[in-house]
C-alpha cells in the first residue's frame, strides 16, 4: 500500500493498492475510486460492531479490495482538520477519542478501551470509553483543526484540555486533575479540570473541537436571516450559506 495526503484544512488521502490488498474505512469516507476497486460493506464480528456503536462509530464498515495492480482510492474526513497517519508496529496500542477512526489496513483492530481513571469521564468532559487501536499496519485518524505531536520522556508531564486530546499511546498515564488557583479557575477559561498525561509515549492534540466550532457559530446562526426561494414551502426559514459561514470563520 502507498498513500499521499493532499492538503491540510480539508485533506484528501490518495491510496494506491496492489492486487489483493485491502483497506477498511468508515462509512462515507470514500470520495472516488478506480473501476478496479471492489467495495464490500459489512458488519463483521457482532461484538466488535457493538463496540463501534458504543464509541459513536457506524456499525458498518467498508472494505475496499484492489482487483488489479495500482488500483487507487481517495478518502476524505468528515470535518475540516488534519488527517493523522500512524504506522502501528504491533507492540503498543493507541487510545483515541470517539469517532477518530477514519481508515486502516485490515490487520488493524479497533475496539473499546476504557480510561483507567474514571475522573476523566466525570470531570474531563469526555466519555470514559475510547477507541483502542492495535495491530501492525497503517491507521488514519480524523481530527479537527491542526494537530501537534508531543513525544514525552519517562516521567515527563503534559497538561491537556481533554476535549482537545486526539490520541495517545497506551503507555502514557492518563488522569484528570483540578486546576490550581481560584483566579485560574474563575478567569482562566480552561475550566475546573485538566487532563494530566505522563510519559513515556506519544500524545496527539488538536487545535479545535467540534463543540467549540458549533458554539462559536451559534450566535450567527440565531441572527442571520436568509431569503428563501419563492417556491419554498416556508417563507420564514432561517439559515446560512456556506459562503457566509466561511466568511464568518475568517473574520473570527
Amino acid at each position: 500500500m502507498r498513500y499521499e495526503i493532499i492538503g491540510q484544512i480539508s485533506p484528501i488521502i490518495n491510496v494506491t493498492l496492489d492486487e489483493g490488498e485491502q483497506l477498511r474505512t468508515q462509512k462515507g469516507a470514500m470520495i472516488c475510486m478506480d473501476g478496479t476497486m471492489r467495495m464490500d460493506t459489512e458488519v463483521g464480528d457482532v461484538g466488535k460492531a457493538f463496540q463501534r456503536y458504543l464509541t459513536k462509530e457506524n456499525v458498518f464498515l467498508n472494505i475496499f479490495t484492489a482487483q488489479a495492480h495500482n488500483s487507487q482510492i481517495s478518502l476524505s474526513s468528515t470535518f475540516p482538520g488534519e488527517i493523522l497517519d500512524i504506522e502501528m508496529d504491533g507492540d503498543i496500542a493507541i487510545m483515541a477519542q470517539q469517532t477518530a477512526f477514519l481508515a486502516s489496513t485490515t490487520n488493524i483492530d479497533v475496539s473499546v478501551g476504557f480510561t483507567k481513571n474514571l475522573g476523566a469521564a466525570f470531570f474531563g468532559g469526555e466519555s470514559f470509553m475510547l477507541q483502542k487501536i492495535q495491530g501492525e499496519g497503517m491507521v488514519f485518524l480524523e481530527t479537527a483543526g491542526n494537530v501537534v505531536t508531543k513525544e514525552l520522556d519517562d516521567g515527563e508531564v503534559l497538561y491537556v484540555d481533554t476535549s482537545n486530546l486526539v490520541a495517545f499511546t497506551e503507555d502514557v498515564a492518563f488522569e484528570v486533575q483540578a486546576s490550581r488557583g481560584f483566579k485560574n479557575i474563575l478567569f482562566g477559561g480552561e475550566g475546573l479540570f485538566l487532563t494530566k498525561m505522563t510519559g513515556p509515549g506519544f500524545v496527539w492534540v488538536q487545535s479545535v473541537t467540534l463543540d467549540e466550532f458549533a458554539e462559536r457559530l451559534q450566535p450567527y446562526l440565531k441572527t442571520i436571516q436568509v431569503q428563501t426561494p419563492p417556491n419554498s414551502s416556508s417563507n420564514n426559514s432561517t439559515g446560512v450559506s456556506l459562503k457566509t459561514l466561511m466568511d464568518m470563520a475568517r473574520r473570527d
